[in-house]
């Protein structure tokens, strides 16, 4: 009887231990997911090696792989890729790492991730999908996801195809946002007359831009 006692409060102690390890890391995550954002990979790689998982988020819910590719750190987000972090993680708001990058422009990640296997289709909590936010992130990585064959035709909560999203202006858009939306509204417009004279001839698409 005394040695299953003494057993048992090994187990004890082992869990309790185990718990306050994992409670540890936890509260590492932010830092983390913030060096991912700011491409600190010695940091990174410290944290990781210390048990901290490539899946961290960050205060306000953002992974790591999010920030890097909104930050247009690529060497973040191969050391997270090359870690296991799952590419399809989201915000609070449902935003994956390429609606991060296409948000904010930076078509080296995007394309990185594109490579990778990331889910070209995906929406948010708005349904809005990367093509949809490649309005505000400029004609680059717009045309990178209709090269990739993004579903153009999702449309968001809104009803809206990210072609007649584009369309759309707010009062409150800076004039730099209003022209890069004028210039994937071109493109997609292009890339539509291109794929209806094809279905029409019952050809393949073919588009060049």
């Amino acid at each position: 009887a005394e040695v299953v006692a003494f057993l048992a409060g090994i187990s004890v102690v082992e869990a309790q231990a185990d718990i306050e390890k994992f409670k540890a890391l936890k509260q590492k995550e932010p830092e983390l997911a913030q060096a991912a954002g700011s491409n600190e990979l010695q940091t990174m790689e410290r944290l990781i090696a210390e048990g901290v998982s490539a899946d961290a988020k960050d205060e306000k819910g953002k992974p790591a792989v999010y920030n890097a590719a909104y930050g247009g750190q690529l060497d973040a987000l191969k050391l997270l890729r090359r870690h296991g972090a799952n590419l399809e993680a989201t915000t609070s708001f449902g935003v994956t790492a390429l609606m991060g990058a296409a948000a904010n422009g930076k078509a080296d990640c995007a394309e990185a991730l594109l490579e990778w296997g990331a889910d070209k289709d995906a929406a948010d909590d708005d349904g809005m999908t990367a093509l949809h936010i490649a309005a505000y992130g400029g004609l680059e990585i717009a045309r990178l996801l209709v090269e990739a064959q993004v579903d153009r035709a999702k449309k968001n909560k809104k009803g809206q195809t990210a072609l007649e999203f584009a369309r759309t202006v707010e009062r409150w858009e800076s004039e730099e946002s209003k022209q890069a939306k004028a210039e994937v509204v071109a493109l997609l417009e292009q890339t539509d007359d291109a794929s209806e004279v094809s279905q029409s001839l019952n050809l393949p698409t073919l588009i060049h831009t």
